[in-house]
């Protein structure tokens, strides 16, 4: 176990944290008597706030390429295909995992399925 931060205030705001990773608080009150028994154990973990897009397409010699931004740099998403844009996501099809770049751009070619129907895309980060 090891400090994080003293403070003489009645908030903190823990930066630089990983996304996923879980990290546990426990909290010590000082005053002119001493420090206090810890408090009980909280946990937090931090998720990206990004909403990733699609926010570009080309269709050329049977080949669909899906461009678009806004991802968690390096993390995984699907292109999920329906011809049902009511369905639940559950139903739609998964045609391709990827990896954002490491600007949370991406773009995908060539998606099996994607061609001679009309569909609809859409990303699922996991």
């Amino acid at each position: 176990m090891f400090g994080v931060a003293n403070t003489a205030g009645t908030t903190y705001t823990d930066t630089n944290l990983l996304n996923g990773s879980t990290y546990y608080y426990i909290v010590i009150a000082y005053d002119s008597g001493g420090p206090s028994i810890d408090s009980p154990a909280a946990s937090a973990t931090p998720f990206s706030t990004n909403l990733p897009a699609i926010n570009g397409f080309t269709f050329s010699r049977n080949q669909l390429n899906l461009s678009g931004a806004g991802g968690t740099p390096n993390a995984y998403f699907s292109v999920l295909a329906s011809t049902n844009l009511l369905l639940p996501v559950n139903d739609w099809v998964r045609l391709q995992t990827n990896q954002f770049d490491s600007n949370g751009d991406f773009s995908c070619t060539n998606l099996p399925g994607a061609v001679g129907y009309q569909n609809f895309y859409r990303l699922q980060v996991q």
